[in-house]
């Protein structure tokens, strides 16, 4: 019996030795490898390591389904959870990508090996600009992320977090708003000032505004602001590490960007001379103020000329703004396009600079900006109450308003209070109006509206209505015709406002101080310039900035993609500069880019889920 047993034995083998067998045992093997090992094999594990992931997977799906019931159960608790659990579950499905395919045969399959840290992806923001609005932007998407980012942050100058109106270093140049209104953070009007009562605030204060007395009515000085908005910047820098929040900061200047296949952004960013591509999902333009418009007689002047400073904030480096006009004689004069802050500025720039001749200043009405003064708050009133109300012409809104002071004096109140009630719902009333009625206002009542809004300190004032009366500056309302260039200055011809004929002057320098430029089709800033050109973003009708969507971001070819803040939105928003509207303006953005975000992770996730 067992020699018939091993006899049959030696038979099988003989037969599973034969060709075509061990042929059909091989692709059994290989049938039984790939229905085990194909799908682990894309994901880049082994048979056990993706055993292991879906098992943990399950788990946590299991924990979010009673999560889920127990919330709906009980509202009060796990508000939350789910959210949180489902954001992990993105970051972790994100990484797990086809990998390449691991070599593996069927005595490996249970093999089990380390497992490797789960792979994770983090979204990216792309920021451009350092100055205040960028700034407050990257402290806002710091303070509402929903889950670990990458912040690539852009800014060409060595402001960053100020900015060129807060790295001034004269102690002439004052904040235009009083310390408890110029907090940075959104809900936090009063932080400036109480960053003053701060120790930190006091040493710095004590250095910088020696003989000044902080108060919440105080002007204080902007470098001294400049120091404040460093430390929320700092601050903003720690709580992100604290939070898995990658701050990037690339001392670049961004100058183009073009939609991947994927739908993100390729942005170009250029550092002396050499180029560097950084791709991200949503993209922030914070890029402050453009420079000036450009004047017809700018490309007929002298190349190379110096007597003619196109931007006081960037002056050409061999002119002799600011720094070295005190080489001027006494009898030396100066001529400054523009009456507005910018060139107020300018004026105590040159005098801190000892600059010993006369300022003659032009603008087509003549008109000095407002000033600052104590005033009470202003009631709720018609338009205040419900802004629907208020009618939708530009000149029946300025009579009705005209009503309003008169009315509010005979209360006792300053037509200043009255102006500024109107803070909360500017925007709104400026969105109500027609296209036509915009484009009366800008063309008709910009400027009114511009010097009774945006007013300089009563220190400030006192100083130039001293030069005024000395007669170091002159204000002329006028219009310019013509600057004419040689090697030893500039020839100014203009006519004053209501005169028949034109005077000249002989300018030793003249300086643009117009005020930034807001279509970005005449700009010469080139990312704006080529987001335009690839139909990413769009001009606004009133050609006044960037138009916008219902949700904030760019009009373009991609919506919810590019989000602009500041200056860019003068058109779409008009009151849209200063701190307070600033500070709520990259808040909104930033919730805005937060929220889609977390769109993008729930359309990825469904993507996603076939690498389970």
């Amino acid at each position: 019996m067992t020699g018939r047993m091993q006899e049959t034995t030696e038979h099988l083998r003989q037969w599973l030795l034969q060709e075509k067998h061990r042929q059909r045992m091989r692709q059994w093997r290989k049938d039984l490898e790939k229905a085990f090992t194909e799908h682990p094999r894309q994901t880049g594990e082994s048979y056990l390591q993706h055993l292991w992931f879906t098992v943990k997977m399950s788990a946590r799906f299991l924990t979010i389904s009673l999560v889920l019931t127990t919330h709906g159960l009980f509202p009060f608790l796990f508000t939350r959870a789910t959210s949180n659990q489902l954001d992990r579950i993105y970051l972790v499905m994100k990484g797990r990508v086809p990998k390449p395919a691991i070599t593996s045969s069927l005595s490996r399959i249970f093999k089990l090996r380390k497992t490797p840290p789960e792979p994770t992806h983090r979204q990216r923001i792309g920021v451009i600009g350092g100055g205040f609005s960028g700034m407050l932007t990257v402290t806002h998407l710091v303070r509402s992320a929903q889950t670990p980012l990458i912040i690539e942050w852009f800014d060409e100058g060595k402001t960053l977090g100020t900015g060129i109106a807060y790295s001034t270093e004269d102690d002439c140049h004052l904040l235009n708003a009083r310390a408890d209104r110029m907090g940075a953070v959104a809900g936090k009007p009063e932080g400036f000032y109480f960053w003053l009562q701060s120790e930190e605030g006091k040493v710095h204060a004590a250095r910088l505004w020696p003989s000044g007395i902080p108060s919440p009515e105080s002007y204080a000085p902007r470098k001294l602001y400049s120091v404040y908005l460093q430390s929320i910047r700092d601050e903003t820098l720690q709580i992100a590490q604290a939070q898995g929040i990658e701050v990037r900061i690339h001392q670049a200047t961004a100058t183009d960007a073009m939609l991947t296949k994927d739908g993100q952004l390729a942005l170009t960013a250029e550092t002396k001379g050499t180029q560097e591509d950084f791709v991200v999902d949503v993209l922030v333009l914070a890029t402050g103020n453009l420079p000036p418009r450009q004047f017809a007689f700018q490309p007929g002047m002298i190349r190379g000329v110096t007597h003619y400073i196109a931007n006081i904030w960037n002056p050409q480096g061999d002119c002799l703004y600011p720094h070295q006009v005190n080489q001027l004689s006494a009898d030396a004069e100066i001529v400054i396009i523009g009456t507005g802050l910018t060139m107020v500025d300018s004026v105590l720039t040159l005098k801190k600079n000892g600059y010993k001749g006369t300022i003659t200043a032009i603008s087509r009405h003549g008109w000095l900006p407002a000033v600052h003064t104590q005033i009470a708050p202003y009631p709720q009133w018609e338009w205040t109450r419900n802004p629907a109300q208020a009618p939708a012409q530009i000149f029946i809104m300025l009579k009705q308003l005209r009503r309003e002071i008169k009315k509010a004096a005979a209360s006792g109140y300053d037509w200043r209070s009255v102006i500024d009630s109107l803070r909360p719902v500017t925007q709104t009333l400026w969105k109500r109006l027609s296209i036509t009625e915009k484009r009366k206002f800008i063309t008709r009542l910009f400027t009114l509206w511009s010097i009774h809004r945006h007013r300089m300190a009563p220190e400030i004032n006192t100083q130039i209505k001293s030069l005024q009366q000395n007669g170091t500056l002159r204000i002329v309302p006028g219009r310019i015709y013509y600057v004419g260039s040689d090697e030893e200055g500039l020839t100014v011809a203009y006519r004053k406002r209501g005169a028949n004929r034109l005077e000249t002057i002989r300018a030793a320098l003249v300086l643009n101080c117009t005020g930034p430029e807001h279509d970005i089709a005449a700009s010469s800033h080139r990312l704006l310039k080529n987001l335009r050109d690839r139909k990413l973003i769009s001009v606004d009708s009133l050609r006044m900035g960037i138009s916008t969507t219902e949700t904030g971001s760019a009009e373009g070819k991609t919506p919810d993609l590019i989000f602009p803040v500041g200056t860019l939105l003068v058109g779409e928003l008009l009151e849209c500069t200063a701190v307070p509207e600033l500070r709520e303006q990259t808040h909104a953005v930033a919730n805005a880019v937060t929220e889609r975000l977390r769109e993008m992770r729930e359309m990825d996730i469904e993507s996603l889920g076939a690498w389970i």
